[in-house]
């Protein structure tokens, strides 16, 4: 499982395992022709892709699901909030259009989803979204200004969009407390 600062209910982790699911498929169906793979990936992940390349996005999404399948709690890095961040939105644009399209069809008839508010299950499900911030505003914080906003150390890289080192893909096993 996954550690929100919310605990996502039986809906909410149907949504986010059906958008890492849906991203995963479409990822698969891109990965034969790499120029069209890269030109797809940077158009649908802007951000992650500046972070990402397909492949690493792709494993990186493959070892979220299966962490959110498991029985035990993972933090996961800025880097896997950026990503997530994208690959939800993209999903739930989709869904609000046609579920069909996506693998949401067993929201609509599994858990009655008809439309999800993407700002809504961000502000519940997301802990901030400090990664968003523009890579020039970071720099002109300087040290004392990341500092005083509580910012943590691979927030700078991830808002810079470093590639990120493989220790920040690590995800984590939380302790039970």
């Amino acid at each position: 499982m996954l550690r929100f600062p919310n605990e996502p209910d039986k809906t909410a982790l149907a949504i986010v395992h059906a958008a890492m699911t849906d991203a995963l498929a479409e990822m698969e169906l891109n990965k034969d022709d790499h120029a069209c793979s890269l030109e797809d990936f940077t158009a649908r992940y802007p951000e992650s892709a500046k972070c990402f390349t397909p492949a690493l996005a792709e494993t990186t999404l493959k070892g979220l699901l299966r962490a959110s399948q498991d029985s035990a709690l993972y933090q996961l890095t800025d880097y896997h909030w950026l990503l997530l961040y994208e690959v939800l939105d993209n999903f739930t644009e989709v869904f609000n259009d046609e579920p069909i399209y996506v693998g949401g069809g067993e929201l609509v008839t599994k858990y009655g989803v008809k439309n999800i508010d993407f700002h809504d299950f961000i502000d519940c499900y997301f802990w901030d979204t400090d990664f968003l911030i523009e890579p020039d505003s970071m720099i002109n914080m300087r040290e004392k200004g990341r500092q005083s906003m509580a910012f943590n150390q691979e927030a700078y890289g991830v808002i810079q969009r470093w590639a990120p080192h493989p220790e920040e893909l690590a995800l984590t096993k939380v302790l039970p407390t």
